[in-house]
């Protein structure tokens, strides 16, 4: 009986994982400003729409790694693990 608990308990830690895993491919968006802005996303299909981000909040997963641009600064390419974080109007990646 208590192989049956560690093989299930092992199946679970490993579904989480996995789940984890795959919820860290993507990059994520903060904004640590007091306003809001439209970003435009790029992907490297060339394919762009835009995401609007209020202020002191976060997007999880909004690309899988983009050419980010914001109206008047250069724009960032973030990876698919990046978090890209708004602060002072600029961008700023953590990895």
């Amino acid at each position: 009986m208590s192989n049956v608990m560690f093989t299930a308990a092992a199946t679970v830690a490993a579904l989480g994982l996995a789940l984890h895993a795959g919820a860290a491919s993507a990059t994520d968006l903060v904004n640590q400003d007091e306003i809001d802005y439209t970003l435009t996303l790029t992907d490297d299909a060339g394919s762009s729409h835009t995401v609007e981000i209020a202020s002191a909040t976060e997007i999880l997963d909004v690309c899988e790694g983009c050419t980010i641009t914001l109206e008047g600064i250069d724009p960032i390419t973030a990876s698919a693990h990046d978090v890209v974080v708004i602060i002072d109007g600029t961008f700023t990646v953590q990895e």
